[in-house]
């Protein structure tokens, strides 16, 4: 079976049975210009998603810049316009980051992008760095590089795209924001994602947002992809071309021909955010069963558990991750493999660029399944060992279903993301040890330093709060000794 139309802006299940209807009326298309814009807003900057981190864990004096002769310079290579470029730095925490623009292999005639001010953390740039483009020409890659802390490492770096493009498009008699980011710093927009997902090292192609819903800011887990060859507006696929410096793009009207595979949601109250390096951004819900979707390899960048509160308020949690045994297994599916069906397992649930995967073909359907609540809210601690000192008790709390798959510590109501949970530690008595607010780990758990008070050697437990709305939460309160904890060390 092939599509030939597309009948959705947002695909969803019950939609998409009737993909194979025909798409009536004249659609606008045409090239639109994009202008360029600086990133200057630290604290909520999504383009550091995209960061390259590097650990700068290579010391020593030689390449030291001369200024900092009595420092010791910690160093990386950042990879810029397709080659291994040296960035460093010193601790101090108000000096400049120093690279390697002559690519020499030397920071010593180098001199620091300031810092700028203002800025608790040392952000440095617009750096602009020369790169080859394509056919030879001279190119300009753009980046920040902002300084981040680490349990393993005294310094690390983020380097980062300075900018973006940002313009409107006019689709079907509806306006859209759409905006292109040099991901991989080549100085070019236009470097699409690879066709078969996993193959590319995650800055080897650029990314494209697309307001979909079109309430003015771009959703970095549901319109913030890497650049996709086209794109859904008003029920019609395009056809997306970029100028390589990224001024412009031509959207044109798309008359799709794919072969469709059938898609299975084990329950009814899931949704599920997924990109195709060919169409771009899915999302497809659990309501209608089962329905089809054109084959191939999606990556997934959301994926939902979702109720309806008594107030009419719809809330959901998000998966984390999932457990690698099939019975945790988010996605369960088939390909063809010598000749045998082989069964393919989502193991983890990320954003973008390192989703779990979510593969359709004609061969047998591919089911989706979560097990949601009830939920059991688990806390753990750990001592804090900052260069043979314990100093405090790292807790963190997790929240799973039965089939130890793992969810975000704090839900979603109307669309809007909650605060992190609140978190008491009290003693045996029911005393208050502490409190306060959580905040996320990279793995997005719950995490909270818990500062020992002095003396204390005795048993204490932590209450954690999650608003589950109407999702069933049990708690898993245990209970810890701070002299039997293991250590987390901190260098």
């Amino acid at each position: 079976m092939r599509m030939t139309e597309v009948n959705a802006t947002t695909v969803r299940l019950v939609v998409l049975l009737g993909w194979l209807s025909a798409c009536c009326g004249a659609w606008p298309q045409g090239e639109f210009r994009l202008q360029y814009k600086d990133q200057n807003d630290f604290r909520n900057n999504p383009l550091l998603e995209l960061g390259q981190w590097l650990k700068c864990n290579k010391t020593g004096p030689t390449g030291h810049p001369k200024v900092f002769e009595d420092r010791r310079l910690h160093f990386d290579y950042v990879r810029i316009g397709g080659t291994s470029v040296l960035i460093g730095a010193t601790e101090d925490p108000n000096a400049g980051i120093y690279f390697d623009r002559d690519r020499d292999h030397s920071l010593v005639d180098e001199k620091p992008i300031p810092k700028r001010g203002g800025n608790v953390e040392r952000w440095c740039g617009p750096a602009v760095l020369q790169v080859a483009g394509p056919d030879g020409a001279k190119l300009e890659a753009r980046f920040n590089v902002v300084t981040a802390t680490s349990r393993l490492y005294r310094l690390m770096l983020v380097v980062s795209p300075a900018g973006y493009r940002l313009g409107q498009v006019r689709l079907g008699g509806a306006d859209y924001r759409i905006a292109l980011v040099d991901a991989n710093l080549n100085g070019t927009y236009n470097d699409l994602c690879p066709r078969h997902l996993g193959s590319g090292r995650g800055f080897d192609y650029d990314y494209f947002a697309f307001d979909v819903n079109r309430d003015g800011r771009f959703d970095f887990e549901t319109e913030f992809a890497p650049l996709p060859r086209m794109v859904m507006a008003g029920g019609v696929l395009y056809r997306l071309s970029v100028a390589p410096d990224g001024s412009m793009v031509r959207l044109t009207r798309e008359t799709p021909d794919f072969e469709l595979g059938q898609i299975e949601f084990a329950a009814n109250d899931s949704e599920m955010v997924v990109f195709s390096p060919i169409m771009g951004i899915f999302t497809l819900s659990g309501a209608a069963g089962k329905g089809r979707l054109p084959t191939g390899n999606y990556m997934i960048m959301r994926a939902l558990v979702v109720r309806t509160g008594e107030d009419g308020a719809k809330w959901a949690f998000k998966v984390l991750s999932t457990s690698q045994a099939e019975k945790g297994a988010l996605i369960t599916g088939h390909v063809v493999k010598d000749s045998k069906l082989t069964p393919v397992l989502s193991e983890r649930i990320m954003g973008p660029p390192g989703g779990g995967h979510l593969l359709v073909t004609t061969v047998h359907p591919s089911r989706i399944k979560m097990a949601g609540p009830p939920f059991r809210l688990s806390t753990d601690a750990r001592r804090e060992q900052v260069r043979g000192e314990v100093r405090s008790v790292l807790v963190e709390a997790t929240l799973r279903d039965e089939k130890i798959q793992e969810y975000f510590c704090a839900p979603i109501r109307d669309g809007r993301q909650l605060g992190p949970p609140a978190v008491r530690i009290v003693d045996e008595q029911g005393r208050v040890l502490g409190s306060g607010t959580m905040h996320y780990s990279w793995r997005g758990r719950a995490v909270w330093s818990w500062r020992i008070p002095e003396g204390f050697k005795g048993t204490f437990r932590a209450l954690v709060t999650v608003d589950g709305g109407p999702f069933e939460i049990v708690h898993d309160e245990r209970w810890f000794k701070t002299t039997s904890l293991g250590p987390i060390t901190n260098q």
